[in-house]
């Protein structure tokens, strides 16, 4: 984290892959499977450290940007 104490998004993302890899292993080593996504597939993570690819995911549609509507 940067010595201003603000939190910026670099500071956030490294954080949740951190969760991410910590939550993976213990699951692991309990003997838990553990579902992601990665490369726009759902992936299922087995205990013995196998993946499977269980299903594409669909893409999210960009909606338009919010319109401002002022009133008088």
């Amino acid at each position: 984290m940067s010595r201003n104490k603000d939190i910026t998004t670099r500071d956030l993302n490294k954080a949740l892959r951190q969760i991410s890899r910590d939550a993976r292993r213990k699951n692991k080593a309990l003997g838990l499977e553990t579902m992601y996504e990665r490369d726009g597939y759902l992936v299922r993570l087995d205990a013995s450290g196998k993946e499977h690819r269980v299903k594409k995911l669909e893409r999210k549609r960009r909606t338009s940007p919010p319109k401002v509507i002022e009133f008088d």
